[in-house]
């Protein structure tokens, strides 16, 4: 859990402990030890945020991909492509068949990809 609080704003260790508490998989990606991206899994519903207060459940075997954040100094690198292809195998070799995730208009970057 602390790996995971060290890209996010002060005072949301409420917040990523409840995310583990029900289920949901923080994966890390490190460049020389530091951590430089995290992205957040889960196979349970959508909450979809801050656009529409809506609850989407997912179809069986399917996972939702939420909150990639790469530090600044390492994006245009692709890392979340790499991060992705990583959760990606390792949510197949648990039996699920299909990634849901979600770019918000306003970011370029991630719209790219």
């Amino acid at each position: 859990m602390t790996e995971c609080l060290q890209l996010r704003p002060k005072g949301q260790e409420s917040l990523v402990q409840n995310r583990f508490s029900h289920g949901h998989t923080c994966f890390v990606a490190r460049y020389e030890g530091r951590l430089i991206a995290v992205a957040w899994a889960t196979p349970h519903r959508i909450y979809v945020s801050p656009y529409a207060p809506l609850v989407v459940p997912l179809p069986g075997k399917s996972i939702y991909v939420y909150e990639p954040f790469t530090e600044p100094g390492f994006r245009g690198l692709s890392i979340q492509v790499a991060l992705c292809a990583h959760m990606m195998r390792s949510f197949v070799d648990k039996g699920f068949q299909r990634a849901v995730t979600g770019v918000v208009p306003e970011n370029e970057q991630s719209r790219r990809v």
